[in-house]
């Protein structure tokens, strides 16, 4: 299954390891643990790994900018939704609220966190 880098940057942080799962929307369940993820760039596959964990995430952006986590409906301490959101890729709170959720008008999302890291929430 290709999933489509959309900047160098992010191709960068995949490589270095600062981004080390992908949050997918995956509505008909095209994820599934063991799948092979491969890393794609203006038509280039540059990484390809299996995918190691697939988990349930909700995200809920409250008044005053707060957020809420819940993966695999256990709520994540503000400790955790940080580290999620580094592991993302995203430098800070901000930056994430801004660029996932404020730059599409979502004050909520849900879908699936897709590791290809041991890592679990």
């Amino acid at each position: 299954m290709k999933l489509f880098t959309k900047t160098q940057q992010e191709k960068e942080n995949i490589i270095s390891n600062a981004k080390i799962h992908t949050l997918k929307t995956d509505r008909v369940g095209l994820w599934t643990k063991g799948r092979l993820v491969r890393h794609t760039y203006e038509g280039e596959t540059y990484l390809e790994k299996k995918c190691f964990l697939i988990q349930q995430i909700l995200i809920i952006l409250l008044d005053g900018n707060e957020l809420k986590m819940t993966v695999d409906r256990r709520r994540l301490k503000d400790s955790e939704v940080d580290e999620l959101i580094k592991n993302e890729g995203y430098p800070g709170r901000q930056d994430f609220i801004d660029l996932f959720l404020n730059a599409k008008g979502l004050n909520m999302w849900a879908g699936k966190i897709i590791h290809w890291t041991r890592l679990k929430y």
